[in-house]
């Protein structure tokens, strides 16, 4: 950790991979989410037994991205949609970060411009199939719809995600 200094320029840059990386997260969560739902929308007594329901979560959580996606999105245009966000979530989740194993003062600047150009358009993806799958459970659940339209949302996202010193 000798080669590890922080500087404004470091927290800035770390800043936005970890909101990146949060916001990854936080999509693979509300997938798992949405699966919980489409399994209580069909088995609508599970809540009946604490050992049912508590196995449904654990066979929710225990499946990998994929499999959740599959077991929610059945058109196949919302699946593509949500297979892209799936990809880019993995991407941000384990290659992001590895050009930044250093001082990132000490690393030429191409490197960490090119690291924050390659997760814009991941964040773009995942941010589109978030909004989808909020409109979607919206739908589901008879809760108001989302007050943002799709690109206005994404917008926002990447403005919190690449943005610095939003308060």
């Amino acid at each position: 950790m000798d080669n590890f200094e922080r500087t404004t320029y470091s927290d800035e840059m770390f800043g936005i991979l970890g909101r990146a990386l949060t916001y990854s997260c936080r999509f693979e969560n509300i997938c798992k989410a949405a699966a919980a739902l489409r399994q209580i929308k069909i088995n609508r007594h599970i809540f009946e037994s604490k050992t049912d329901y508590d196995k449904l979560i654990k066979q929710i959580y225990a499946k990998n991205l994929s499999k959740t996606i599959e077991s929610f999105s059945s058109e196949k245009i919302r699946f593509e949609v949500f297979e892209k966000a799936r990809k880019a979530r993995n991407e941000i989740v384990h290659e992001a970060a590895l050009s930044f194993d250093c001082c990132l003062d000490e690393l030429p600047c191409e490197i960490v411009s090119q690291t924050i150009s390659t997760l814009k358009p991941l964040v773009t993806d995942i941010a589109t199939a978030d909004f989808l799958l909020c409109f979607l459970t919206s739908l589901e659940t008879h809760v108001p719809l989302p007050i943002f339209r799709p690109n206005d949302y994404v917008e926002k996202v990447m403005r919190w995600v690449f943005e610095p010193n939003i308060v």
